[in-house]
């Protein structure tokens, strides 16, 4: 039964551990106009950010349309590191 408990005890650990590491803001996150407050100008007509793990850090990319019909995008690749990344 000890030996159970040990076992259970290290999985739990193991389990929590990598809950803990995890990146709670990668994933995809699309605009919502009912939910979101946009002024000055017209709302976005949509956009969507999407967040991944790179390396040691995110990458992320962004793309919408803006309330008047234009395209935009951009997208940059950020390290924890604490030094600066170009955005294109």
């Amino acid at each position: 039964m000890r030996k159970s408990l040990v076992i259970l005890a290290l999985a739990a650990l193991a389990t929590t551990s990598n809950l803990l590491a995890a990146n709670t803001s990668v994933g995809t996150w699309k605009y919502n106009a009912a939910k979101s407050k946009f002024d000055p100008g017209p709302p976005y007509k949509s956009r969507t950010v999407k967040v991944e793990a790179h390396g040691e850090g995110i990458k992320v990319t962004v793309d919408g349309v803006s309330g008047d019909g234009s395209k935009h995008g951009y997208s940059y690749t950020a390290n924890y590191d604490g030094k600066d990344n170009p955005v294109t």
